[in-house]
């Protein structure tokens, strides 16, 4: 028999990385059947492409609130109040991406970026140029 969890601990900011986990597993699974079908309708597909997202969504959150409790960063409920009900991932992005050169300032992977006028995703270890930009749009 199995179990379901809701979260982990009292606080589900700190599960963020597991529920972006468990999106992206979920997202593999619908891909792959979809993808062994000789055809499927465009609206099936839907799902795969919203539950990537949620889980990007989920990760970038997950490196925002654990960067910001690794620096000890004094003003925790200033950062939850401002990604209460954010979902721009290009925002959440960005903060990510201060957050991680903030921690890491001599990372080259972090570093500035050229992408678009800013509008990409940084940090994500990609070796396309420049420095691990994947551009996005709204």
């Amino acid at each position: 028999m199995s179990s379901f969890v809701i979260s982990f601990t009292n606080d589900p900011k700190g599960d963020f990385g597991v529920f972006a986990k468990g999106y992206t597993r979920a997202a593999n699974r619908l891909a792959a059947s979809l993808l062994e079908a000789p055809r499927f309708p465009d609206y099936e597909a839907y799902p795969v492409v919203f539950l990537y997202r949620h889980a990007l969504e989920l990760s970038l959150k997950h490196i925002i609130y654990g960067g910001v409790a690794l620096a000890a960063f004094r003003r925790m409920d200033d950062i939850s109040e401002q990604l209460k009900n954010n979902h721009d991932l290009v925002d959440l992005s960005r903060t990510a991406g201060k957050v991680l050169s903030l921690l890491f300032p001599n990372d080259e992977m972090l570093g500035p970026s050229e992408c678009h006028g800013g509008r990409n995703l940084q940090g994500l270890g990609s070796d396309r140029p420049p420095l691990g930009c994947v551009p996005i749009s709204n």
